[in-house]
């Protein structure tokens, strides 16, 4: 514990699994684990309830995680080649998945708690697509 009160545990078992535990003055809690294959996971925890969740593979896939008090939950996504992917659910059951491809295509998807799911693609130069779909398979 250092003078200011932030407190450090680092632990590491037989098999090469490290994790460090920091927690500060203000409740701040992080924790940081790095398997033997190189997988790094980064957890955070403040005052607040806000969790955040960060994964990085060896192949640099990289993942985020977040949820905040209010139960939203948003994942992010990045591979090698530059695809992005956004993950976002709210409280009420709202679904959206936001994809950004190397060539920078981008697709948005929606899908509200009626089943309703909407599509809406954006290329590069600029044109936009929307698809929406009712539970019922109609298309507009």
């Amino acid at each position: 514990m250092d003078p200011e009160g932030m407190v450090s545990v680092i632990n590491m078992d037989p098999e090469g699994m490290v994790s460090v535990i920091n927690m500060d003055p203000e409740g701040m809690v992080s924790v940081i684990n790095m398997d033997p294959e190189g997988i790094l996971s980064v957890i955070n925890m403040d005052p607040e309830g806000m969790v955040s969740v960060i994964n990085m593979d060896p192949e640099g896939i990289l993942s985020v995680i977040n949820m905040d008090p209010e139960g939203m939950v948003s994942v992010i996504n990045m591979d090698p080649e530059g695809m992005v992917s956004v993950i976002n659910m709210d409280p009420e059951g709202i679904l959206s998945v936001i994809n950004m491809d190397p060539e920078g295509i981008l697709s948005v998807i929606n899908m509200d708690p009626e089943g309703i799911l909407s599509v809406i693609n954006m290329d590069p130069e600029g044109m936009v697509s929307v698809i929406n779909m009712d539970p019922e398979g109609w298309c507009q």
